[in-house]
């Protein structure tokens, strides 16, 4: 094989070895873009589930709210009598 031959074919084999190693990374970006979206999606759902949560906590936490909830189940505070005044000495 002569030079030039031996060359040309060094030339087209490193042309080749870069076009693989392009299309490589071009693969891995692509993964790694449709990861991202998937992530993002989820960290949406997460958050509007995060703002529901709140929603429903501040509701719950209305002092009216539960006084609704306690009569609804039949629950009374308890009579001042059931408490006992401990004094220290």
């Amino acid at each position: 094989m002569s030079f030039r031959s031996t060359v040309t074919l060094m030339i087209l084999a490193a042309l080749l070895v870069n076009a693989v190693i392009q299309m490589g990374m071009k693969n891995f970006r692509l993964a790694r873009l449709v990861e991202l979206h998937r992530l993002e999606e989820e960290l949406d759902s997460l958050r509007r589930r995060v703002s529901e949560v709140r929603g429903n906590i501040a509701r719950l936490e209305n002092p009216r709210r539960l006084m609704e909830v306690g009569e609804a189940l039949g629950l009374e505070p308890l009579p001042l009598s059931s408490f006992t005044l401990l004094e220290e000495e």
